[in-house]
């Protein structure tokens, strides 16, 4: 074979590698979506992200949970309890398969989330508790829980409201709290809340968008 038809058979390989590797990188590449566009998603990014008190509260690991944790990776949170009848195991079951979606179709984002259930009844959600309910949707997810003042001001930071209830007349009381996922980015800083309704191509998109937009 001559050096000519050898370079030529070269250069079609490298020609249909770069092809197929453009190919791939299409389909492979998360849509990017506008501010406005993430909006009537229910997705709304903080104009400058808000940095948040010192707080310690402890996770179902029993270690201690304060801002550190919420350093060098995303953060996806969410305020409920164990005794939730509906949106807490719903919103953790999105998340679950949220979490799955990500490391089937985009690895390298899914990677760099960690998901965080925080508890808004500390009467019942003893890290025992959390022990127990938090690991069913997902093990890597992670409980936390602390007394009710330190959990009412980390809420309070993140616009998150709910009813602390004290000295409950029924075991069985509910408590009213948002639904609302909040986002804290890499920094540790409040970067974006979500609101419901959730559904996983939505999450998906949704925090697609803001982990690639991220600087």
């Amino acid at each position: 074979m001559s050096k000519n038809i050898k370079f030529t058979v070269a250069g079609c390989i490298i020609f249909i590698v770069l092809c197929v590797v453009l190919l791939v990188n299409k389909v492979t590449s998360m849509p990017l979506l506008s501010p406005e566009q993430l909006q009537l998603q229910g997705a709304y990014i903080l104009k400058t992200p808000r940095s948040l008190a010192d707080f310690k509260l402890s996770s179902h690991k029993k270690q201690p949970f304060t801002n550190e944790q919420l350093k060098d990776k995303w953060t996806i949170m969410f305020f409920g309890y164990t005794s939730c009848p509906d949106i807490c195991p719903t919103t953790l079951t999105e998340l679950k398969q949220l979490k799955q979606q990500l490391t089937e179709k985009y690895a390298d984002i899914a990677e760099q989330i960690n998901y965080v259930f925080v508890s808004v009844d500390p009467n019942r959600d003893s890290v025992d508790q959390l022990a127990s309910y938090v690991p069913y949707f997902d093990e890597t997810f992670l409980g936390v829980t602390g007394d009710i003042k330190s959990i009412y001001n980390l809420a309070n930071q993140l616009n998150i409201p709910f009813s602390p209830v004290v000295n409950p007349k029924d075991e069985n009381y509910l408590v009213d709290h948002s639904g609302n996922l909040i986002v804290i980015n890499p920094k540790g800083d409040y970067h974006a809340f979500i609101k419901p309704p959730l559904n996983t191509d939505k999450l998906v998109t949704v925090m697609g968008s803001i982990v690639g937009q991220f600087n």
